[in-house]
């Protein structure tokens, strides 16, 4: 996504910057973020518990547990849910997974999966380990725990921020992204998406298929010289024909903006996958969770 930035003619911290104001704007709202990542300090981590320990409501982990209350796993109310796939987790040190879930302080739960997607103690496996000891990942296995991560995270949430990606270099079968959006398209339950194309990455792809053409800004999104592998291309035409399908079983989604079911109108859409603007972007989010929100108040 670096290169994209540059070619937008802009620079990492435009990609924080947004995702300072999208975690405020939830967190503010009194809502929970879930993040499917990894605790390096140079990714998005440190910039999430920043905006949590600011911002978050309701402190859900009292000092007053009783002795001998099981370990809260889940953490449902919790202003910011840090899940680790399988393999993620595996190459931290216990005494790394203890630090981080203690930085969360109040406002967080890390959260620690198996290989299949279900949540684990973090100390699972480590039973004859080192503190300072790290697990092994077999090969071949990085995708199969990132899509029981993608999984879990569908499973648990109610709607999805899809921004930048990687379209090549990923672990799996897919770029993440759009096995992301894939799953959220086949849950029985339809998770509202927002796309924020305007920081590159596979996410600008995807806001291109969208759009199909109508409008440029969508279309320059996207370097003309720049091609997707084989696994991505699959992979972006079978998302766009979920979402075509969408489409036709409805009857009311008459465009693949409408088909993200997000609240949005098609021009909101189009302003949120163009836009880097971290104001414009936050906004537009609340805007269409809160009008999703008015049509369950209606029916």
């Amino acid at each position: 996504m670096l290169n994209d930035l540059a070619r937008l003619g802009l620079t990492v911290h435009h990609h924080h910057l947004v995702l300072r104001a999208m975690a405020r704007a939830v967190l503010v709202h009194g809502g929970t973020l879930a993040y499917g990542g990894h605790l390096k300090h140079d990714g998005c981590t440190p910039i999430l518990m920043d905006e949590v320990e600011r911002y978050a409501h309701h402190p859900q982990r009292p000092d007053s547990t009783p002795a001998g209350t099981p370990p809260d796993l889940t953490g449902e109310r919790a202003p910011l849910w840090m899940v680790l796939a399988w393999n993620v987790h595996r190459q931290h040190t216990l005494t790394e997974l203890r630090d981080a879930d203690a930085a969360l302080s109040l406002h967080g739960r890390l959260r620690c999966l198996d290989g299949s997607g279900r949540v684990i103690d973090m100390a699972t496996d480590r039973q004859h380990c080192l503190a300072d000891e790290r697990l092994d990942v077999p090969e071949g296995m990085s995708g199969t725990a990132l899509t029981a991560l993608r999984q879990h995270l569908d499973q648990h949430t109610h709607a999805r921020v899809l921004l930048g990606g990687k379209r090549e270099g990923y672990s799996g079968a897919m770029p993440g992204l759009l096995e992301e959006a894939s799953l959220a398209l086949k849950a029985p339950r339809r998770r509202p998406l927002y796309l924020v194309g305007g920081l590159g990455g596979i996410a600008a792809h995807m806001v291109a298929g969208i759009d199909e053409g109508q409008h440029p800004a969508c279309a320059a999104l996207v370097n003309p010289s720049t091609k997707l592998g084989t696994n991505a291309h699959h992979a972006l035409s079978d998302f766009l024909q979920q979402l075509d399908q969408h489409r036709a079983t409805t009857g009311n989604e008459t465009t693949r903006w409408a088909a993200l079911a997000n609240g949005l109108t098609d021009d909101e859409n189009r302003l949120l996958a163009t836009s880097h603007r971290p104001a414009v972007i936050a906004a537009l989010i609340c805007r269409g969770l809160a009008a999703l929100a008015a049509r369950r108040t209606e029916t």
